[in-house]
């Protein structure tokens, strides 16, 4: 299984071919990804922020019907904590990251170099798309 972080989902809109190319793939090889409802609470904010609110719903709408979007329990706020605190990271960062933990997945695809890096201590192969 894999994962997509916000950074990802901001790269596909930028434009970034290795984004497109990695969705279609994804599309094509039917996996759904996992993406935390926290990532679609950023990516809301983002196209709010951009006044692009007028292409929510179709947003949210193509991400859903292709995603697995996991809704953050008890088990994942419990590794986004233990996250938090050994790697610094901002905590919704170390709770998206959990939630691609918890829910097995081998890959975490993002443009976050900065926070997401040390996700690979918990066996996680993090994926970084250039925006």
């Amino acid at each position: 299984m894999v994962a997509l972080d916000t950074g990802f989902f901001v790269a596909f809109m930028k434009g970034s071919e290795e984004a497109k190319s990695l969705w279609h793939e994804i599309k094509k090889d039917k996996i759904k990804p996992v993406v935390s409802i926290l990532t679609i609470g950023e990516l809301l904010y983002i196209l709010y922020r951009e006044d692009r609110s007028k292409e929510i719903d179709v947003i949210v709408k193509r991400v859903a019907s292709t995603s697995e979007i996991i809704d953050t329990d008890i088990t994942i706020v419990k590794k986004g904590a233990e996250i938090k605190h050994r790697q610094k990271i901002p905590y919704i960062d170390s709770l998206v990251g959990a939630t691609a933990i918890v829910n097995g997945c081998k890959k975490l695809y993002t443009s976050d170099r900065k926070h997401m890096k040390g996700l690979k201590d918990y066996g996680l192969e993090v994926v970084f798309i250039r925006e």
